[in-house]
């Protein structure tokens, strides 16, 4: 379809074609000299698994951060900006400095199911590792010493948010997704006819009746009995056919090129589902693979 086709054409060029030139890079980044992020707090599980940083500095001055609002909400998109190495030296000495724990450490407000404000530097003779609770909270049990830690820290990270929003900004290219996918829910491991599992990954129940011609399956869903093929070639179509060039997923997160699954995630819908060829139904998140990091084996 021609506007189907337009869609794919829109989507490829934002993954691959910055709306203003990219800013050159010196090198391939080597490694990260400063990372910003978040972890804990009332979050799912699962969605802990696929979370991105809020900000990755690295050594060539290219910065990846999670602030992009994406044209769905199952895909993440990352902006790219760009830091001088003065900027990146600067900014390395005052986390680094700001980060020293306090005497009594960073304390703990009076707040639960709030995530640490992670902070890493790795920039030069500025190494650092920090995890603090609730940082932008400065009520409860706290010393006056630590209150002021984090009151500074906090306003030293809104200033540097203001800084990377000052920068020209780019969309991130990856050439890489994780798909997470949650397989164990479909109902179909282990059933070998991909109508049945059609049925059962989508909440319905398998029964055999006799006819004159034989046995035959049927597929109870949704209060209608219907015959399990019939219901899969009436149905298939209404999900977005997983490009058979791949392999069929075996774990929750397979890792894919952008450009094998670009028309898929260009099909119109907020978080539409995916039929994979053994008949499983699933619901996919496509989060980039950054630069240094192994797809679906990053440290957690």
């Amino acid at each position: 379809m021609k506007f189907k086709s337009s869609i794919v054409a829109l989507l490829l060029v934002a993954l691959t074609i910055s709306p203003v030139a990219a800013p050159a890079q010196a090198a391939t980044p080597k490694s990260i000299a400063l990372q910003i992020g978040h972890e804990g707090g009332f979050v799912a599980p699962r969605v802990i698994k696929y979370a991105l940083p809020d900000h990755v500095v690295y050594n060539t001055g290219m910065v990846l951060s999670n602030d992009r609002m994406g044209f769905r909400s199952d895909v993440s998109y990352l902006s790219q900006r760009t830091l001088t190495k003065a900027e990146q030296t600067a900014w390395a000495k005052k986390l680094y400095l700001l980060t020293k724990t306090p005497a009594k450490g960073w304390g703990t407000p009076g707040v639960a199911d709030v995530p640490n404000t992670t902070i890493r530097i790795s920039f030069g003779k500025y190494q650092r590792k920090v995890s603090i609770f609730a940082l932008n909270f400065t009520f409860g049990d706290l010393t006056t010493e630590q209150v002021k830690a984090r009151k500074s820290l906090t306003n030293a990270l809104n200033s540097f948010n203001k800084l990377l929003n000052s920068k020209r900004t780019t969309i991130y290219k990856p050439t890489r997704f994780e798909a997470w996918m949650n397989l164990s829910a479909t109902g179909g491991l282990g059933i070998a006819n991909p109508a049945s599992v059609f049925c059962t990954s989508q909440g319905g129940t398998l029964s055999i009746v006799d006819t004159a011609d034989g046995q035959v399956g049927m597929c109870d869903i949704n209060g209608v009995s219907q015959e399990e093929w019939a219901y899969y070639r009436a149905h298939a179509s209404d999900f977005i056919a997983w490009p058979s060039k791949l392999d069929i997923p075996k774990s929750e997160c397979t890792a894919v090129l952008v450009r094998d699954v670009a028309e898929g995630i260009a099909t119109p819908g907020e978080t539409p589902q995916w039929l994979l060829p053994d008949g499983q139904v699933v619901s996919i998140y496509f989060r980039p693979v950054m630069p240094l990091e192994t797809a679906c084996k990053r440290s957690r």
